[in-house]
């Protein structure tokens, strides 16, 4: 790696094997999970999103996958990632305050449960056995908090107004 030179549209990929407590997952939609890790910072910068943040750049991105894994140890247990995703929820909805975007009907209603079903029966998370299953009932809950978050920030935005 001390030998890559990023050119201005190049940029080099990691795969990531995230850990959820020990246990390493390997699906839930979590594993493969490319990341650029390598980029030439005078051409690109991080974009402003609270979550997810991407890459931006004047140039088509050339992507190159390096080989090996990182190893990420994202949450210590259930109470680390229900705090970390309650976080996420309301950096969610504050984006979506600020975009003045509002979530459709359908995402209302059947967001958190489509997530359940798109992480353990979509993205194989029973393959993961409980770990799977505890990831799912979080991305519901968090899908549930993004709008809940979403309704009580629209509330206090037009108290002040």
């Amino acid at each position: 790696m001390k030998e890559i030179n990023p050119k201005d549209d190049q940029v080099y990929e990691m795969n990531r094997l995230t850990y959820f407590m020990k246990t390493a997952v390997k699906h839930s939609g979590w594993f493969p999970d490319w990341n650029i890790r390598l980029y030439n910072k005078k051409s690109m910068r991080w974009n402003d999103n609270l979550v997810h943040e991407s890459l931006e750049s004047t140039y088509p991105l050339r992507r190159q996958r390096l080989s090996g894994i990182v190893r990420h140890y994202s949450f210590r247990d259930e109470n680390h990632m229900k705090e970390k995703y309650d976080i996420y929820a309301k950096l969610r909805a504050n984006e979506w305050i600020k975009a003045n975007k509002m979530p459709s009907i359908f995402k209302m209603w059947f967001g958190p449960y489509f997530r359940f079903v798109r992480t353990f029966i979509l993205k194989l998370g029973f393959l993961d056995g409980k770990t799977g299953y505890t990831i799912a009932k979080n991305d519901f809950i968090l899908k549930r908090k993004e709008i809940y978050y979403w309704r009580q920030f629209q509330k206090s935005a037009s108290n002040v107004q």
